[in-house]
């Protein structure tokens, strides 16, 4: 059992506010993409992005902190990868 450090409820309302922003751009990169299309270590970088995506939302409810870095991660890959997606 690991203990989530306790957040004000402005530091809840921000991290939940980026945590929103970094998936919606995450999803809105996915989107752009044609899985299809996509090669080797591309395919295996947009699953990846798939389960940062659905594991922020799931650690969402028990610790914030977790879920915004797993939502970076997802917002960063997702963006690379519509960045070198031909």
């Amino acid at each position: 059992l690991q203990l989530a450090p306790l957040l004000t409820a402005e530091q809840q309302t921000a991290y939940n506010t980026a945590i929103d922003a970094a998936l919606q751009r995450a999803e809105a990169n996915l989107a752009r993409l044609d899985p299809r299309r996509l090669k080797g270590s591309q395919r295996s970088n947009f699953q990846r992005v798939r389960s940062f995506i659905q594991q922020a939302q799931q650690t969402r409810a028990s610790d914030l902190a977790v879920a915004k870095s797993l939502a970076d991660r997802a917002d960063l890959l997702a963006q690379d990868l519509a960045r070198n997606f031909r």
